[in-house]
């Protein structure tokens, strides 16, 4: 499946794109209620112009009987791999289950465009 999804922020793209590689960013997404706060397990930027990212997810939300009969709630999580070009004010991502290979997986884009 594909889609896109356009949404408005009203800041700098500069203060946009410094939030995507600030942990700090990712420490206040934990007051979503079905999901821990993201846990950063690497960050690199060998290149001054790239970031590579590495995020861990986890599902804490409620999950009925009969799906606990098909998924391990403590095993909810997926990995999103990031890469933060600067220059192109662009984000390329790779989202994988962490325990469940094969049962979601995810990629595509962030584009920042200043208005």
């Amino acid at each position: 499946m594909r889609f896109r999804i356009n949404q408005d922020i009203r800041a700098p793209r500069e203060a946009v794109e410094s939030a995507f590689v600030d942990p700090g960013f990712y420490a206040t997404l934990g007051d979503m209620d079905a999901l821990d706060p993201p846990e950063i397990i690497s960050q690199s930027a060998d290149d001054p112009d790239v970031v590579d990212l590495v995020i861990r997810y986890r599902f804490v939300g409620h999950l009925s009987a009969t799906i606990r009969l098909f998924l391990d709630p403590a095993k909810l999580s997926w990995i999103d791999h990031s890469t933060f070009h600067r220059g192109a004010h662009r984000i390329d991502f790779d989202m994988a289950a962490e325990h469940y290979p094969g049962k979601l997986r995810c990629q595509g884009a962030y584009h920042f465009v200043a208005d």
